[in-house]
Protein backbone atom coordinates (compact mmCIF):
# COMPACT_ATOMS: atom_id res chain seq x y z
CA UNK A 1 0.00 0.00 0.00
CA UNK A 2 1.34 3.34 -0.62
CA UNK A 3 1.65 6.62 1.49
CA UNK A 4 -1.36 8.24 -0.17
CA UNK A 5 -3.69 4.69 0.03
CA UNK A 6 -2.58 4.82 4.16
CA UNK A 7 -3.54 8.50 4.68
CA UNK A 8 -7.25 8.39 2.39
CA UNK A 9 -8.10 5.23 4.85
CA UNK A 10 -7.00 7.03 8.21
CA UNK A 11 -9.25 10.38 6.65
CA UNK A 12 -11.91 7.79 6.23
CA UNK A 13 -12.35 5.61 9.42
CA UNK A 14 -11.57 9.36 11.35
CA UNK A 15 -14.40 10.64 9.44
CA UNK A 16 -16.90 7.04 10.32
CA UNK A 17 -15.48 7.74 13.94
CA UNK A 18 -17.25 10.98 14.04
CA UNK A 19 -20.33 11.06 12.52
CA UNK A 20 -20.40 7.73 15.16
CA UNK A 21 -20.49 9.80 17.88
CA UNK A 22 -22.22 12.57 16.64
CA UNK A 23 -25.34 10.44 15.84
CA UNK A 24 -27.76 11.36 18.01
CA UNK A 25 -29.64 7.64 17.59
CA UNK A 26 -26.18 5.92 19.09
CA UNK A 27 -27.10 8.43 22.61
CA UNK A 28 -27.09 5.56 25.52
CA UNK A 29 -30.18 5.44 27.30
CA UNK A 30 -30.70 7.84 30.06
CA UNK A 31 -31.62 6.20 33.28
CA UNK A 32 -34.33 8.43 33.72
CA UNK A 33 -36.47 7.35 30.82
CA UNK A 34 -39.03 5.02 32.56
CA UNK A 35 -39.53 7.28 35.12
CA UNK A 36 -40.06 10.32 32.59
CA UNK A 37 -42.39 8.15 30.46
CA UNK A 38 -44.49 7.12 33.96
CA UNK A 39 -44.53 10.99 34.96
CA UNK A 40 -45.67 11.63 30.79
CA UNK A 41 -48.31 9.06 31.35
CA UNK A 42 -49.94 10.06 34.37
CA UNK A 43 -50.29 13.73 33.25
CA UNK A 44 -51.68 13.00 30.21
CA UNK A 45 -54.10 10.54 31.58
CA UNK A 46 -55.16 13.21 34.22
CA UNK A 47 -58.91 14.28 32.58
CA UNK A 48 -57.51 17.88 34.11
CA UNK A 49 -54.64 18.60 32.24
CA UNK A 50 -54.18 20.47 29.84
CA UNK A 51 -52.50 19.19 25.80
CA UNK A 52 -51.23 21.35 23.82
CA UNK A 53 -49.23 21.68 20.30
CA UNK A 54 -47.23 24.74 19.11
CA UNK A 55 -47.90 24.80 15.21
CA UNK A 56 -45.09 26.94 14.69
CA UNK A 57 -42.20 25.21 16.97
CA UNK A 58 -43.73 21.54 17.20
CA UNK A 59 -43.21 21.80 20.78
CA UNK A 60 -45.91 20.04 23.21
CA UNK A 61 -47.33 20.95 26.33
CA UNK A 62 -48.33 19.30 28.94
CA UNK A 63 -49.99 21.58 32.08
CA UNK A 64 -51.21 20.37 34.96
CA UNK A 65 -52.28 22.40 38.05
CA UNK A 66 -53.70 20.25 40.13
CA UNK A 67 -49.85 19.37 40.51
CA UNK A 68 -48.57 22.24 39.69
CA UNK A 69 -46.06 20.27 37.09
CA UNK A 70 -45.27 21.78 33.57
CA UNK A 71 -43.65 19.73 30.85
CA UNK A 72 -42.03 20.51 27.37
CA UNK A 73 -41.70 18.08 25.04
CA UNK A 74 -39.50 19.10 22.20
CA UNK A 75 -36.79 17.29 19.75
CA UNK A 76 -36.25 13.80 22.20
CA UNK A 77 -36.05 15.99 25.25
CA UNK A 78 -38.40 16.04 27.99
CA UNK A 79 -38.32 18.98 30.16
CA UNK A 80 -40.67 18.76 33.61
CA UNK A 81 -40.74 21.99 35.60
CA UNK A 82 -42.42 22.11 38.71
CA UNK A 83 -42.09 25.84 40.80
CA UNK A 84 -39.00 23.76 43.04
CA UNK A 85 -36.99 22.02 40.12
CA UNK A 86 -36.81 21.72 36.50
CA UNK A 87 -35.13 18.66 34.85
CA UNK A 88 -34.30 18.13 31.23
CA UNK A 89 -34.24 14.62 30.27
CA UNK A 90 -32.80 13.36 27.05
CA UNK A 91 -34.44 10.36 26.06
CA UNK A 92 -34.00 7.13 23.39
CA UNK A 93 -35.27 6.98 20.52
CA UNK A 94 -37.83 4.47 21.82
CA UNK A 95 -39.19 6.29 24.90
CA UNK A 96 -39.50 9.60 22.90
CA UNK A 97 -41.75 7.57 20.53
CA UNK A 98 -43.87 5.52 23.04
CA UNK A 99 -44.48 9.21 25.01
CA UNK A 100 -45.24 11.22 21.28
CA UNK A 101 -47.48 7.96 20.99
CA UNK A 102 -49.45 8.37 24.14
CA UNK A 103 -49.42 12.03 24.04
CA UNK A 104 -50.76 12.17 20.33
CA UNK A 105 -53.60 9.21 21.19
CA UNK A 106 -55.02 11.28 24.08
CA UNK A 107 -54.90 14.62 22.44
CA UNK A 108 -57.19 12.54 19.92
CA UNK A 109 -59.38 10.94 21.89
CA UNK A 110 -60.23 14.64 23.57
CA UNK A 111 -60.86 16.42 19.95
CA UNK A 112 -63.12 13.32 19.05
CA UNK A 113 -64.83 13.65 22.18
CA UNK A 114 -64.83 17.53 21.60
CA UNK A 115 -66.42 16.71 18.12
CA UNK A 116 -69.44 14.44 19.41
CA UNK A 117 -70.37 17.18 22.23
CA UNK A 118 -70.18 19.89 19.34
CA UNK A 119 -71.99 17.28 16.89
CA UNK A 120 -75.32 16.79 19.47
CA UNK A 121 -74.83 20.91 20.55
CA UNK A 122 -75.97 20.85 16.43
CA UNK A 123 -78.75 18.03 16.25
CA UNK A 124 -79.95 19.78 19.27
CA UNK A 125 -80.05 23.38 18.02
CA UNK A 126 -81.46 21.91 14.56
CA UNK A 127 -84.69 20.21 16.25
CA UNK A 128 -85.58 23.56 18.34
CA UNK A 129 -85.30 25.45 14.86
CA UNK A 130 -87.28 22.94 12.91
CA UNK A 131 -90.13 22.69 15.76
CA UNK A 132 -90.25 26.59 16.11
CA UNK A 133 -90.74 26.39 12.04
CA UNK A 134 -93.79 24.18 12.85
CA UNK A 135 -95.00 26.00 15.42
CA UNK A 136 -95.27 29.12 13.20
Amino acid sequence: MTYKHQFKRFLQKLAVDISRRLDPANIEKSSHGRECYSICQKLVNNPNTELIVSPLSSKKYIKCDDSNIFVILQGRTVQIINHIYSYSILTDEKTWEKIMNLFNQEQEKRCLRLESEAEVNIKKSLKNISSNLVKK
